[in-house]
């Protein structure tokens, strides 16, 4: 017999396929009594050979759109490219937007606070500010005391990892640890209730494991941030994930300064010899990678937890009307569903990830100089270069021109900022060697272009 087109057969994988309609277990006097009616035990269970199914018209996927969240969503959007709009249109032209652009501003003017401070490094800033400096009679030449004097340079194989604040390290990793010690909490009760086992369907919503009555308990609102809440907390671990490699590739930018040959500056408007790239600290080889990942985050998460709805009135106990509100489409049951499977795979992913930043940050850095690329205090101590000013014009009354000594001053820093730079040892300038109470000649370590850099810095050598 030939079956109708929209019938189709279905022939049972086992041959002992059985279904059963007599209980076997009943009582002694039951069994009697149906014997005594001619029941024929033949008939207590039947093989079944095949069955047809009918695919049913009305099982059709489709996407339900509330039209109050996506106006919202509009809203959030519109106004975020207001923002980027206005900031491009009022930040002033000369802003700090790169590495190059803060080392551009602290040599061009250089900050008397750090004056003498040429060996300051990240480590040293933090005891600046938040602990007090050495008392005067300090004799330890390595430590900052509360007069200008010269420091002892050792060198040292610092790593990138090194380079991160401890404040860093602690606020970006803490949130993401207890997340994910939180996450591995849910996801074994998961494994519980699941029959010991993380098994279920991924990317299909048809037969998902869900929260029983969660929204009509809590409501379909309350029912979103939920479903949503993960998102959120992924775009921030992303951000301080993300961070990280920042500051470590401004690590490597910075240090790449004392390592030959000399090397313009990297700034958002280039002048001179100055160049500009495409990037502010991330280039492609890293931001691209890390976006894959950040959409493969997104992705799995939009997959382990989620919303549907169906229709049909196998879930109508199920159905809250509150939900009309918000432009769902009528008389459907939105239920919370959970991915087993997409719960596994995301846990692994994160676990695989967070370990990227600390691997690459084992690398050593090559060349030989402080630390600090994400610290202003840092960097306006290294930017105090020694310029050879012109003679000071003499007035008829035999008074030195000042003002003509400062432009010329100022004129020539600018010029070197726009040059070819390497930070190293160079010759102090005049008026740090008035502030020092040492007779003996003492070097400096600042950028400086082509003809004021000496040398690298030697271990043991005092420095200002």
């Amino acid at each position: 017999m030939d079956l109708p087109p929209s019938i189709n057969m279905s022939v049972p994988s086992e041959p002992n396929w059985t279904i059963k309609f007599f209980n076997t277990n009943i009582s002694y006097c039951t069994t009697v009594i149906n014997e005594e009616l001619g029941h024929d035990h033949k008939f207590d269970a039947f093989n079944v050979k095949y069955c047809l199914a009918q695919p049913s018209p009305d099982n059709v996927c489709r996407i339900g759109l509330s039209n109050v969240l996506f106006f919202a969503m509009t809203i959030c959007v519109l106004l975020k490219v207001s923002i980027c709009a206005w900031a491009l249109y009022y930040v002033p032209h000369t802003s700090l937007v790169t590495l190059g652009d803060a080392l551009e501003s602290f040599i061009t003017k250089p900050d008397p606070v750090t004056m003498g401070l040429g060996t300051l490094n990240l480590h040293d800033s933090h005891r600046l500010q938040f602990e007090p400096r050495r008392v005067l009679d300090s004799e330890e030449v390595t430590q900052l005391i509360d007069r200008i004097q010269p420091r002892a340079w050792y060198q040292k194989d610092n790593r990138l990892l090194s380079t991160l604040p401890r404040s860093v390290w602690s606020v970006r990793s803490l949130l993401v640890l207890v997340l994910l010690g939180i996450g591995c909490y849910l996801a074994s009760q998961l494994y519980m209730s699941n029959g010991s086992s993380f098994n279920g369907t991924f990317g299909e919503s048809d037969s998902p494991f869900f929260v029983s009555d969660f929204v009509g308990a809590h409501g379909y609102f309350y029912t979103l941030l939920l479903a949503n809440l993960p998102q959120l907390l992924l775009s921030y671990c992303f951000f301080s994930y993300s961070s990280l490699f920042t500051r470590m590739l401004a690590e490597k930018e910075f240090n790449s300064y004392s390592i030959a040959p000399h090397k313009p500056l990297r700034v958002s408007y280039p002048t001179g010899e100055q160049v500009s790239t495409y990037w502010l600290q991330l280039p492609y080889f890293y931001s691209i990678p890390l976006l894959i990942i950040s959409s493969l985050l997104h992705w799995v998460a939009s997959n382990f937890i989620f919303l549907f709805g169906t229709t049909g009135g196998y879930y109508d106990n199920w159905i809250d009307n509150s939900m009309n509100s918000w432009g769902i489409f009528g008389e459907a049951a939105v239920i919370l569903g959970i991915s087993p499977p997409a719960v596994l795979l995301f846990l692994i992913m994160c676990f695989i990830f967070i370990f990227l930043p600390i691997l690459y940050g084992l690398q050593k850095l090559p060349g030989n100089m402080i630390v600090g690329a994400c610290d202003s205090l840092v960097l306006s101590a290294a930017c105090h270069p020694c310029v050879s000013l012109p003679p000071s014009r003499v007035t008829p009354h035999g008074e030195a021109d000042r003002a003509s000594e400062q432009e010329s001053e100022e004129e020539l820093l600018r010029r070197l900022s726009r040059g070819k730079l390497r930070w190293g040892v160079g010759f102090a300038p005049p008026e740090l060697l008035t502030m020092t109470d040492t007779e003996e000649e003492v070097m400096h370590l600042s950028f400086n272009d082509e003809r004021g850099y000496l040398h690298g810095p030697v271990s043991g050598d005092l420095y200002l």
